[in-house]
């Protein structure tokens, strides 16, 4: 046990990094190390490192050179420096390089790498290789500052799309057996958190001794306990479309990622990606008339190889006549070893940025218009926080939510609300008050509305 040595896990990119990165810190705390925040004084510093694009490896490269500073400044009291995560896989070489890296390893050792700390400070040397290792040797337990907890069903994709290097830095698809799922999802509920978010690299290819996605959402969902299931992240292909139909079930939240990239067939084709505009339409359609309340939210890739105006006007109709209210947009990046990174006619940066900023505006409109329609509606708020007597959180349809509320108690805890409210001038947060509190007509209810798991 390290008595109170300081760890700082800094981590990048998707939510499954983020799971990795917060079992990481579970982990470390176990092991008798205090975990501090990012830019606080620490004894080890670990960053979870993202390669999805080139923006990704240039924040990820900065993360490890302001490491490398705290080094500089004192090398007597130099922090152990690990670089992990998908950008460390990808390019070990070219990390390994980087001054006042101490260790590289990569995601299939990641899980391990409290234990090659360990050793390293005991004055041993624990290479990866020997390490407990795996993409599901992780345990989060109770060490989380998060109201939610992620719940990892799978890791790895077998699609090939021609722009993305993620399936060269977490290998080929593999699920995670059905029990051990649904043994860690009952953890999780005992623990007291009230909201499971499904993570994986490609969930919805979920497929294990016969069971697919949509089984187990369904068992999932058939649990005993008061807690509500997110989806993460999905691949729009026809797979995840029996699992559009869980959706009448309330415990299954009504907020769907689904990844379209492009609203041109000729671009979705020259992507290698398994779908055109219309069967990605029929999916949200689909899910519509299941929940009229849903939130789609979606990704964008910008500056494909060969995109015209044409082709980006087909990405915005798209994007307005399916009313994302958000859209992670990226503009496009060679990815070396991709057959993109090959490809002709390359968009200049100049064009990439005006298209990035006309898809985030678009977005922009319709979250308005969305959270509009949801002025009057009841949501169950998910308190993350509770200060000046205001807790904030997430409602179903993963929109931020704030009420008035004085119990810090309630945390990870639920309170029926009533959006009553657009958000402030600069903030992004509907405004709400409890239910009871429009029953009663009082505003100081929420500690009887709130449903409280043990801790």
């Amino acid at each position: 046990m390290q008595n109170g040595l300081r760890v700082t896990v800094e981590t990048l990119g998707c939510r499954l990094n983020a799971f990795e990165g917060d079992a990481l810190k579970a982990d470390f705390s176990r092991r008798g190390y205090r975990v501090v925040d990012s830019g606080d004084p620490a004894d080890v510093i670990v960053i979870n490192s993202c390669t999805v694009t080139g923006q990704a490896d240039r924040k990820s490269r900065n993360a490890l050179y302001r490491a490398r500073r705290i080094g500089d400044l004192d090398e007597d009291s130099r922090p152990l420096v690990v670089a992990t995560g998908c950008m460390a896989t990808g390019q070990q070489a070219t990390v390994s390089a980087l001054p006042g890296v101490d260790y590289v390893v990569d995601n299939e050792h990641k899980a391990g790498i409290a234990a090659i700390v360990d050793a390293h400070l005991s004055g041993e040397i624990s290479p990866p290789s020997a390490v407990p290792s795996g993409p599901f040797a992780y345990d989060q337990g109770e060490h989380t500052a998060r109201a939610r907890r992620f719940l990892k069903i799978q890791d790895g994709c077998d699609n090939r799309c021609s722009f993305c290097i993620i399936p060269f830095v977490r290998g080929r698809a593999i699920s995670r057996p059905l029990a051990a799922i649904l043994d860690e999802a009952r953890q999780i509920i005992d623990d007291g958190f009230h909201e499971i978010v499904i993570t994986g690299v490609n969930i919805g290819r979920y497929l294990h001794d016969g069971v697919n996605f949509a089984t187990l959402i369904e068992k999932l969902l058939a649990l005993p306990g008061q807690f509500r299931v997110r989806l993460s992240s999905l691949e729009p292909d026809h797979q995840i479309a029996p699992a559009i139909d869980l959706l009448t079930d309330e415990r299954l939240c009504p907020h769907l990622h689904l990844c379209l990239q492009s609203g041109s067939d000729r671009v979705l084709l020259a992507m290698r990606r398994l779908y055109n505009l219309e069967s990605f339409e029929q999916l949200i359609d689909n899910a519509r008339h299941v929940r009229p309340d849903l939130n789609a939210t979606t990704d964008i890739l910008v500056g494909f190889p060969g995109e015209t105006d044409a082709d980006f006007a087909a990405t915005c109709r798209a994007v307005e006549r399916l009313g994302f209210t958000h859209c992670h947009t990226f503009r496009y990046a060679k990815r070396n070893g991709t057959r993109a990174a090959r490809m002709e006619n390359q968009v200049d940066d100049a064009t990439k940025q005006r298209r990035s900023n006309t898809v985030r505006k678009l977005a922009a409109t319709n979250r308005a218009a969305y959270l509009r329609r949801l002025l009057g509606n009841k949501q169950k708020l998910l308190v993350e926080s509770v200060s000046n007597q205001i807790a904030r959180g997430y409602g179903e349809c993963f929109i931020p939510i704030q009420a008035p509320c004085a119990d810090s108690s309630l945390v990870r805890g639920f309170i029926d609300v009533r959006i009553s409210k657009l958000p402030l001038p600069g903030a992004d947060a509907l405004r709400a008050v409890p239910v009871e509190a429009i029953d009663n007509g009082s505003k100081a209810a929420c500690a009887q509305t709130a449903t409280v798991l043990p801790t």
